[in-house]
C-alpha cells in the first residue's frame, strides 16, 4: 500500500463529510441549471453544447461520487438486511469509487476491532476478581479454608480465623456446654466459618469445618446454603458441638 493510498484512506470521513456538504447541494443546483437556465442548444452557437457537456459531465461525477458513498454506507447499516448489505459490499467493492471502499475497508476495520473488545470483555470479566457482594448479604465459602477476604460493604467474603495458623493437627479441648451461647446473630461480614471459630478458638481447619457444618444441620430450615446468610439471621447453636 503506497503513502498516497494510506493518506485518502486517513481523511475518508472527512472527505465524505464534504462531498455530502458540498457535493449534494452542487449537483442539485446542477440539475436545477440544466433543466431551467442552461442556454439553448443551436447551430449557430457552438459554445451552448460545450456548456451543456460540461454540466452534464459534472452532475455525472457528483452523482456516482455521491451514489457510490451512499452504497457504501448502506453496506455498513446494521439496521440493513444482511442480503442487502452484502449486495451493497459487492456493488462498492467491484464497481466503488476508490473513496467509498475507503470507507467500506475503515468500517470493516472498525467492526474486527469491536469484535475483539466485545469478545475479549466476558474473559476479563471472569479473570477479574469478585471481591464484592450485594448490601446486606453475607456471600461466604464456608467449606473453603484460606478463602480471600474482601472489603466490608455491609456483607462480605470472611477468611477463616486459622488460616494464617499451618501445621497445627490437635484439636484442643471443647469448651463445656455452659460456655457455648444457645442462639447468635449473624452481623455484616459473617460466615458460619467465622462463627465456628469464634465458637472454637485455637481449633485448626478440619475441626472448625466439623463445627459450622454442624451449625449448619442445626440451622437446616433457615439457612438454604452454607455459602449464603443474611445479616441480622438468629443462629440455634447445638450444646453437643464436637
Amino acid at each position: 500500500m503506497t503513502h498516497d493510498s494510506r493518506s485518502l484512506r486517513g481523511q475518508a470521513p472527512l472527505t465524505d463529510a464534504l462531498l455530502w456538504l458540498v457535493g449534494a447541494p452542487a449537483a442539485a443546483l446542477d440539475a436545477l441549471y440544466l433543466a431551467y437556465a442552461a442556454p439553448t442548444l443551436a447551430p449557430d452557437a457552438p459554445e451552448t453544447l460545450v456548456v451543456w457537456i460540461l454540466a452534464i459531465l459534472a452532475l455525472a461525477l457528483l452523482f456516482w461520487n455521491l451514489l457510490c458513498s451512499a452504497v457504501a454506507h448502506l453496506a455498513t447499516l446494521r439496521l440493513a438486511p444482511p442480503p442487502l448489505r452484502r449486495g451493497a459490499h459487492a456493488l462498492v467493492s467491484r464497481y466503488g469509487t476508490r473513496l467509498s471502499r475507503s470507507l467500506l475497508s475503515r468500517a470493516g476495520a472498525g467492526a474486527l476491532i469491536g469484535s475483539a473488545l466485545i469478545t475479549s470483555a466476558p474473559l476479563a470479566a471472569q479473570a477479574a476478581p469478585q471481591d464484592t457482594a450485594s448490601p446486606g448479604v453475607s456471600l461466604t465459602w464456608a467449606d473453603a479454608p484460606g478463602a480471600p477476604t474482601a472489603q466490608q460493604t455491609g456483607a462480605t467474603e470472611a477468611t477463616p480465623a486459622s488460616a494464617q495458623r499451618e501445621g497445627t493437627s490437635q484439636d484442643p479441648p471443647p469448651l463445656g456446654e455452659a460456655d457455648l451461647p444457645d442462639t447468635v446473630t449473624v452481623a455484616p461480614g459473617d460466615s458460619l466459618w467465622s462463627i465456628a471459630a469464634s465458637l472454637r478458638p485455637g481449633s485448626d481447619d478440619a475441626h472448625i469445618t466439623r463445627v459450622w457444618q454442624a451449625i449448619h444441620v442445626a440451622n437446616a430450615q433457615a439457612i438454604a446454603t452454607p455459602h449464603l446468610i443474611y445479616p441480622g439471621q438468629q443462629l440455634s447453636i447445638p450444646q453437643d458441638l464436637p
